[in-house]
């Protein structure tokens, strides 16, 4: 079922293209440049590759509590029933009834008994992949709307003004301005005092190092103050990640070190690399790290650039393009790979 899945959101998406290209008459199906169409179908395309990525990402997980024994199904979906239940649900769903239906098909002595086996065992999977998915999709949006309604008091608040609460917060972690700090910090993981208690590391003030994106410039200047549009505060306030709600701390090491896992984290994301110890990160990982950040942002940039001049786009447009997501979108992510890698030496 993952692989259908798979190739319906490869499918989807490449409709999405060609119909970018038809309307920006750039094929033979389309005479005419529709400007607004063109830009319809182009702003949509973040939309669909992120719900079509997080199907993908629900069907893993689905793929995955299928195998361990429905533990998600038995908690969320059938938790007011026994496992026995959902145990039954389960082999009807995946086996009894395309079976049921197959031994149909053949005693009707149907030519197409293989198809249509084939397309209700599908349509099972379907069906219960969607109530699985939907359940997963609930919780989360249940549990993200008691956060935001009692964010500053424990009273029920109406449902436009958390809904204006949530819009005004995600604009705000969105569009404000963010300082990233790198610094060293001395002491071992499992560290405990003589209480038993965790030990916090010591870290060193002169290894700090600040960095600010351009957009966060420009976000701090006067004007925007004065013109309402930004408050510059005092003393930053830290932004929260996953890791930090469920209290975890992603260490990168030797042995758990890999390009995909430096170069595809979230872009807000914080972890602590081991620089000293048995072990920690040698110094061609740390290299490999940066050549990787520099050559997978290089390959990008040429692949939207080889697009849009397979589009007909003008070399300018292209150029200054290409220019604008490097300064504001590759640069930064680059240079805390570059800091990363100075303070190893």
């Amino acid at each position: 079922w993952t692989g259908f899945l798979f190739v319906f959101c490869l499918e989807l998406l490449l409709y999405v293209v060609l119909d970018l290209t038809i309307e920006m008459g750039a094929t033979n199906k389309g005479e005419t440049f529709n400007p607004f169409t063109a830009l319809g179908s182009l702003l949509s395309l973040p939309l669909y590759i992120h719900g079509l990525a997080c199907a993908l990402v629900i069907a893993i997980q689905y793929v995955q509590d299928t195998w361990s024994g429905h533990s998600l199904v038995k908690r969320f979906v059938f938790g007011r029933f026994n496992g026995v239940m959902t145990e039954w649900v389960a082999f009807c769903v995946f086996l009894g009834v395309p079976v049921f239906i197959l031994i149909v098909t053949l005693f009707a002595g149907l030519d197409n008994w293989w198809e249509l086996a084939s397309l209700s065992w599908f349509c099972c999977i379907c069906i219960f992949y969607i109530i699985f998915a939907a359940t997963i999709v609930g919780f989360e949006n249940r549990a993200c709307w008691e956060v935001t309604r009692n964010r500053y008091d424990n009273d029920d608040d109406a449902w436009l003004q958390v809904v204006r609460r949530a819009v005004v917060l995600r604009q705000r972690h969105e569009y404000g301005g963010k300082q990233q700090t790198t610094y060293l910090a001395k002491g071992e993981i499992d560290a405990k005092d003589k209480a038993g208690s965790r030990k916090s590391f010591q870290t060193s003030r002169d290894s700090h190092r600040i960095s600010s994106s351009w957009y966060s410039k420009f976000v701090a200047l006067p004007f925007m103050e004065r013109w309402g549009l930004f408050t510059k505060l005092d003393q930053p306030e830290r932004l929260y990640t996953l890791e930090d709600v469920k209290g975890e701390r992603p260490f990168i090491t030797a042995d758990t070190w890999s390009l995909e896992s430096i170069y595809c984290r979230p872009k807000n994301a914080r972890y602590v690399a081991v620089l000293q110890g048995p072990q920690a990160l040698t110094r061609a990982q740390m290299r490999s790290s940066l050549a990787c950040a520099i050559l997978g942002n290089v390959l990008i940039v040429l692949l939207m650039a080889g697009f849009l001049w397979w589009m007909d786009f003008a070399a300018y447009y292209v150029l200054a393009l290409v220019v604008l997501v490097i300064v504001f979108f590759f640069y930064p992510g680059i240079m805390s790979s570059y800091r990363i890698f100075l303070m190893s030496k």
